[in-house]
């Protein structure tokens, strides 16, 4: 393997290449400047959440005046990742050509996070000179600091950073992705979601972010055939499938069984999914992600296959493609992988012309692009293919359908399953198993995704886990490669040809710069790696040996018993977006297991819970002999006179929690504050809880226990008395002596033979002894905006009414996180706009780095000249924040309907989100 000591040497005269004779460098505490003020300390922008979302995209940076090949930093003292930077302990650290006057703007954030204080400066050649080390030691710095914020720009920040410490003389630091929790994102939202909807069991289960820790031993090698895959069995699916004979997609016998597999039923079912994944890059989408970024993943896969949807294909499309399936050997889009689509047609050569077609346009058009034609797998094929890939299009005709495909390989496995030498996804058990339950007759099916036993191994091999290690590795030289590069690429002045690649460990094969960036002989670009199923592995050094085997062990110990497939339905119209998900088994230390616990051998029945319009209505089986309901009534009874044994055996199968439509919300939503409305009117919030009852004696035993313990403990501060409503009594229980408000809260209840209902608004009690009654007539009919009860184990359902209360209370929090995500792009953008400021920054990180940066508010990003810095339209920027920010698309569904349900060794779970109609 080769040494590193070239690049080390290429790297160290780059980083020293600003370092000429006659620079000088100057550092001057910040608070020896003139207009250095710290700025306000008092009330602001403070909050933990605020500092931790505000403080990283809210860095000090300067500004010059008409100092060519000048450079100025501002160094803080250290602090933690959410403590802004003082004044007082912060120094001016420039480097510039000569000794001549050295004049610009530092602009630094207030203590209380409202604003940047802006700080204009002037050095004659008078003022105190440092040490080179000490520039660039802030230089580094200022880097690494941005590099921690994990913000857009990382491989240009880490370059910089690397350089900075080269020029100390130093070993560039390993600077590795920040621990823990991003704060710009959501937790709460994203945990609820994937909650509800299985996404966190799915996570669990793939765990294909869970990257292995490679050290030790990299010279040793070691067969990779010598290495275990995963041991846990299959599962035995012969008795869950005995006697099904669903009807199964026409194209599942033409698909590998170790491969996904992407079902839809139609041309138009393709589009319209396609479509509603292209315009909801929503704002709420954006709070899942990390960064406000814009791959362009379906756009660079459709040009690359010559598959675009222009208006000829959706014209033509669904009038010779009966169903079309999506498949590929892994599920790295971004980075790149092979992909491949089937189609099922009755016309394959008018739909080969058409394709071909497309496929003519793209080499006519690019002269880089070329044509390809020859055999694989014993099956013709043609194609064009450009040097990089981005156009990569190989077609053919297997068994009468016609497969596009970025990979020859694919062809290779296509035609081995048409020739029987591999199995067919069809020939599986658990696709069996999936389709009977969600039927391929279902009519608002609109696609359908099968993970089977075989594929989700395969990506847990370690031929599959090595792999992505070394291609995580090879990126991450290219993309160094690429910010060494980088002036020279922008200025048209890159010496396209072969450039060292001496990284230790990395076998990258023949490197060359070309005009769109550095490539790898063997791992291709940034802009589409070389797919996993085309790298050649046969061994492996013993570091990534012991590293899988470290891997596998952990992974393997989550399992007790079985393997895990997974299928999941879509269904998009335009009034409504589903998903229905199996996961089986489940992985055995998922986040869902105290849940499990809980509702286990307990069913949430379909008139449980007092369904009604509620705003927002919760429900949750319960199993009253679970153990942590066990503990609980253990922990409780010997306060409880009377009570023996387990306090809660009265309860049912159930306890449900809404919050009732009522005038309060209106009041709320007209409030100066929603937050401040709530705090002080609480006493009258229009909530409940309603808790099945199985046993009424053991229910008015644990009632009376309950006051008795009331009265022992805290004698003569309470009062109990019984009312009346329409002849159905109910307890009100209120504070004696109270001050305050305090003195208004009181507690409601009532018992039927059915329900216990607890709540602090007596209007909301009344109502649900009114619909008790109502259920009870033989007449009953049951409102036609109820909604049903999506899971068996939980549901969840949120009206138009919780929506906008949602938005009122969450708005501060939600624009806080949307614009700390907006302005994660300034820093990036304004380091181009710095270095070539007749450019456009956005388009010019685009073009380098493949990243499109969106404001995640919907807005646009451009210069302000007064500030010397980018900033959105909606947001604005650090120095000067905006609220432009619209109504979140979110919010314009009109209910959201989420269930779980849990069975042995596995779950189901269902979301639906309606919204209006078009």
């Amino acid at each position: 393997m080769k040494t590193h000591l070239a690049t080390l040497t290429v790297l160290c005269l780059s980083a020293s290449a600003t370092l000429v004779a006659g620079d000088v460098f100057r550092r001057i505490p910040l608070s020896q400047l003139p207009q250095a003020e710290e700025g306000p300390s008092g009330p602001g922008r403070d909050t933990f959440e605020e500092r931790n979302l505000l403080t990283p995209v809210m860095s000090p940076y300067v500004v010059l005046e008409s100092n060519e090949n000048a450079e100025a930093y501002v160094e803080t003292a250290t602090r933690s990742s959410w403590e802004s930077p003082a004044v007082n302990n912060s120094f001016l650290a420039v480097r510039s050509p000569s000794d001549r006057d050295v004049a610009g703007t530092i602009y630094f954030p207030k203590p209380n996070r409202s604003g940047m204080n802006v700080i204009p400066f002037k050095l004659t050649a008078a003022d105190k000179t440092s040490e080179p080390k000490e520039f660039y030691r802030a230089k580094e710095d200022h880097y690494r600091d941005l590099l921690q914020g994990n913000l857009p720009g990382t491989a240009w920040f880490r370059h910089q950073a690397d350089e900075a410490a080269r020029a100390q003389g130093s070993k560039p630091a390993e600077t590795a992705a920040p621990n823990g929790r991003d704060f710009r994102r959501n937790p709460e939202l994203e945990d609820t979601y994937d909650l509800f909807t299985g996404g966190r069991a799915v996570s669990e289960n793939l765990q294909l972010d869970r990257l292995m820790n490679i050290r030790g031993d990299n010279k040793t090698l070691v067969d990779l055939a010598s290495l275990k895959d995963i041991q846990t069995k299959e599962m035995d699916w012969k008795a869950l499938v005995k006697d099904i004979t669903p009807a199964p997609d026409p194209l599942a016998s033409r698909l590998p069984a170790d491969q996904h597999a992407l079902f839809f039923p139609s041309f138009e079912a393709m589009t319209r999914l396609l479509d509603e994944a292209q315009a909801n890059g929503t704002p709420v989408l954006h709070l899942l992600e990390p960064k406000a970024e814009d791959t362009g993943t379906q756009a660079r896969y459709q040009k690359q296959l010559c598959a675009g949807l222009n208006d000829l294909s959706r014209l033509l499309g669904p009038k010779v493609i009966d169903s079309i399936a999506f498949t590929g050997s892994d599920p790295y889009l971004r980075v790149g992988t092979d992909v491949t689509v089937v189609f099922e047609t009755k016309q394959p050569e008018v739909l080969k012309t058409l394709i071909g077609g497309r496929q003519a346009l793209a080499q006519q058009g690019n002269p880089a692009v070329k044509a390809v034609s020859g055999q694989a797998g014993g099956i013709a094929y043609a194609g064009v293919v450009s040097p990089d890939r981005s156009v990569c299009s190989y077609l053919a005709v297997i068994n009468g359908a016609v497969v596009v495909t970025n990979s020859l390989t694919q062809i290779e496995i296509l035609a081995d399953v048409a020739a029987g030498k591999r199995p067919a996804l069809a020939s599986l058990d658990e696709y069996t198993f999936f389709r009977h339950r969600y039927a391929r007759t279902d009519r608002e099916e609109t696609a359908f995704l099968v993970l089977s036993d075989a594929t989700i191994r395969r990506w847990c091999s370690p031929r599959w886990r090595i792999a992505d290690s070394r291609r995580t590795l090879a990126a991450a030289a290219l993309n160094e490669l690429q910010a060494l590069n980088f002036e020279a690429l922008v200025n048209g002045k890159a010496n396209e040809g072969p450039i060292a690649n001496d990284f230790p460990n990395l076998e990258l094969g023949a490197t060359r710069l070309t005009k769109g960036g550095p490539t790898s002989e063997v791992y291709g670009g940034l802009g589409f790696m070389t797919p996993i199923s085309e790298l050649s592995l046969a061994k492996v050094t013993q570091a990534e040996a012991d590293a899988y085997n470290r891997w596998r062990e952990g992974y393997e110990r989550n399992w007790s018993q079985f393997f895990d497939p997974i299928a999941v339905r879509f269904s998009v119209s335009q009034k409504k977006l589903g998903a229905e998900i199996t996961v089986m088994p489940l992985i055995a230390g998922s986040e869902y297991r105290d849940l499990i616990n809980i509702t286990k051998d307990a069913k949430i029945q379909p008139l449980a819970g007092d369904p009604h319009d509620a705003i927002l209505h919760g429900i949750t089986a319960v199993n009253v002999q679970a153990e942590p309901v066990v503990s609980l009534g253990r922990s409780i009874s010997p306060l409880m006179p009377g009570v023996k044994a387990n306090p809660f055996a009265w309860l049912g199968q159930s306890v449900s929690y809404y919050a009732d439509e009522d005038p309060f919300w209106e009041r709320m939503l007209k409030a100066d504050s929603q937050q401040a409305y709530l705090l002080d009117h609480y006493y009258d919030l229009p909530v409940a809880i309603n808790a099945e009852v199985a046993k009424p004696l053991e229910l008015a035993l644990f009632l009376a226990g309950l006051r008795a313990m009331v009265e022992q403990t805290s004698p003569g501060l309470t009062t109990w008395s019984t009312q009346d409503h329409n002849g159905k009594p109910y307890v009100k229980i209120a504070a004696t002596g109270a001050n305050g408000d305090f003195k208004k809260l009181c507690l409601y209840y009532a018992t039927t033979p059915k329900s216990l209902i607890v709540t602090v608004n007596e209007n909301v009690l009344k109502r649900a002894l009114d619909r008790q009654e109502a259920r009870s007539r033989p007449d009953y009919q049951p409102d036609a905006t109820t909604r049903p009860w999506l899971g068996e184990s939980q549901s969840f359902q949120a009206g138009p009414r919780a929506l906008a209360v949602a938005q009122q209370l969450t708005r501060d929090s939600y624009h806080l996180r949307l614009q700390a995500l907006s302005w994660a792009n300034l820093p990036i953008l304004n380091e181009w706009k710095r270095l070539h400021p007749d450019q456009d920054p956005l388009k010019l990180h685009e073009e380098r780095w493949g990243v499109k940066l969106v404001c995640p508010g919907g807005g646009t990003y451009s210069w302000n000249a007064e500030w010397n810095t980018m900033e959105s339209s909606v947001f604005g920027h650090p120095g000067q924040p905006r609220d432009n920010l619209k109504t979140p698309v979110l919010f314009s569904f009109t209910s959201a309907n989420l269930g779980l349900t849990f069975e042995p060794n596995g779950l189901s779970a269902k979301a639906v989100i309606e919204r209006p109609g078009k």
